[in-house]
């Protein structure tokens, strides 16, 4: 599902029904136009800000989560190390990297409020990447599955 589709977030929650869910990946991002400008001059900051809240788009699958008879139930956010506060030493991509930080903290306090239903909230930072939002200058590489 697009977490930026609304439509498409509710045709899938449509689709598992009262079934269970036991891993939720939530994995969003939009670079966009790299700038040195101060300030945030994004063309579509809601496209963009849409990827930072994937718990909240994807509040109809909630319940199939938590309600899940399995022991290890999993949601998972993939991260970028630019959303890090310490970790910026080189400025750049305001937006970008507020989306990261802002979907850092969601996630912390999804933690919080679901550990008690026993759903375990993590965040995984791939590193830099070799895609076309990473650039052909990372250090790692995709594999392909």
């Amino acid at each position: 599902m697009d977490v930026t589709d609304l439509r498409s977030v509710k045709q899938a929650a449509a689709q598992i029904g009262d079934g269970a869910v036991d891993l939720l990946i939530n994995s969003a991002g939009i670079a966009g136009k790299r700038t040195r400008k101060l300030g945030m001059s994004i063309t579509n900051p809601g496209r963009r800000f849409s990827t930072l809240t994937p718990w909240g788009r994807c509040g109809s699958l909630k319940p199939s989560l938590i309600t899940s008879p399995s022991e290890r139930k999993l949601a998972v956010t993939i991260t970028s190390g630019m959303g890090s506060l310490t970790g910026n030493t080189s400025g750049g991509s305001i937006a970008y990297r507020s989306s990261k930080a802002a979907v850092n903290m969601v996630m912390r306090s999804a933690a919080i409020d679901f550990a008690p239903r026993g759903v375990a909230c993590v965040l995984i930072n791939p590193g830099w990447v070799k895609t076309d939002m990473g650039g052909p200058g990372a250090s790692l590489t995709r594999r392909k599955v």
